[in-house]
C-alpha cells in the first residue's frame, strides 16, 4: 500500500491548514458561495440538500487497520457512526458539519490519508480493484470475447480464399495467422478452466505463479500475431485488410 515520505506528510499538513483558513473565511461571509465552491471540491467537499459530503480517497483500495480505526473514530465523532464505500474504493461521510470538515482532514493526516481530488473538475485519484486482470469471473468472461474473435477472424479468411484465391505466398501468411488465433484461443480455455477450478475451491484470483505462466504463453503467441499483421500490412486490397483489422482486435484479447 501507499506509504507517505517527508514531502507527502508536509503537503497534505499544508493543504489541512490552507483549508482551514478558506473554511473560516466562507463561515465569516469573507469568501462567496462561488468563491468557496472550487476551493472546498478541491478537498473532496460536496455540499448537498441536507449536509455536506467529504469523500475520502483510499490509494489502491488499501486500508491498514490503523487507517480503518480511524475511519470509524470519525465516523463516530463527526458523522452518525457510519460511512460509504463508493465502487471506486473511496469512503464518503455523508453528514458531517461544515465547520468539523478541517478537523478531520486534520485527522486523516495524521494516518496518511487525505481528499484532495477527490471530486469537482480535477483529476481524480485513481484507485482499482487489488484483483483486476487475475480475477477468476474476469478472466471465463474475457474467453468468450476471444472465441468470438476468433470466429470473425476465421469467417473472414474463409471469404477471402473463396472470392480471391490468394496466391501461395498470401495463403501462407493466412495459415500462419490462423494458427496462431488458434493457438491463443487455447491459451484462452487453459486459463477459463484454471478460472473456474480456482472459484470451485472458493479463492477469488488465479494463483500469481500460474498467471504468469499463461501471460507467457499469450505474449508469445502475440508476438507471432504481430508479426502477420506486419506482413498484411504493405497490402492493400480492402479484403486483406479487413483480415489485418480482425486479427489487431484479436490481438486485443490478451489474457
Amino acid at each position: 500500500m501507499y506509504r507517505y515520505d517527508e514531502v507527502d506528510f508536509r503537503l497534505v499538513n499544508e493543504r489541512v491548514a490552507q483549508f482551514r483558513d478558506q473554511t473560516r473565511r466562507y463561515l465569516a461571509s469573507e469568501l462567496t458561495e462561488d468563491e468557496f465552491r472550487p476551493l472546498r471540491l478541491m478537498n473532496g467537499l460536496y455540499v448537498q440538500r441536507h449536509a455536506p459530503m467529504l469523500r475520502v480517497a483510499v490509494p489502491y483500495g488499501m486500508l491498514s487497520s490503523r487507517q480503518l480505526r480511524k475511519l470509524a473514530h470519525i465516523a463516530r465523532t463527526y458523522d452518525r457512526g457510519y460511512a460509504h464505500f463508493t465502487t471506486r474504493q473511496n469512503l464518503q461521510f455523508n453528514w458531517p458539519a461544515l465547520e468539523t470538515v478541517p478537523d478531520i482532514l486534520a485527522e486523516l493526516a495524521e494516518v496518511e490519508m487525505h481528499a484532495i481530488q477527490t471530486s469537482g473538475n480535477c483529476i481524480r485519484n485513481v484507485t482499482t480493484d487489488q484483483f483486476a486482470g487475475v480475477a477468476a469471473d474476469e478472466v471465463i468472461a474475457a474467453d468468450e470475447m476471444v472465441d468470438s474473435r476468433c470466429a470473425e477472424l476465421d469467417q473472414k479468411v474463409f471469404s477471402l480464399q473463396l472470392l480471391e484465391a490468394p496466391v501461395a505466398g498470401d495463403q501462407r501468411l493466412l495459415h500462419v495467422g490462423l494458427i496462431a488465433v488458434i493457438a491463443l484461443e487455447r491459451v484462452g480455455d487453459l486459463a477459463k478452466n484454471i478460472a473456474k477450478r480456482v472459484g470451485a475451491v472458493g479463492q477469488t484470483a488465479t494463483p500469481r505463479n500460474l498467471s504468469h505462466s499463461i501471460d507467457s504463453m499469450s505474449e508469445l503467441v502475440l508476438s507471432q500475431v504481430n508479426n502477420v499483421i506486419s506482413r498484411i500490412s504493405c497490402r492493400s486490397d480492402p479484403n486483406k485488410l479487413c483480415v489485418r483489422s480482425a486479427l489487431r482486435d484479436t490481438q486485443r484479447c490478451k489474457f
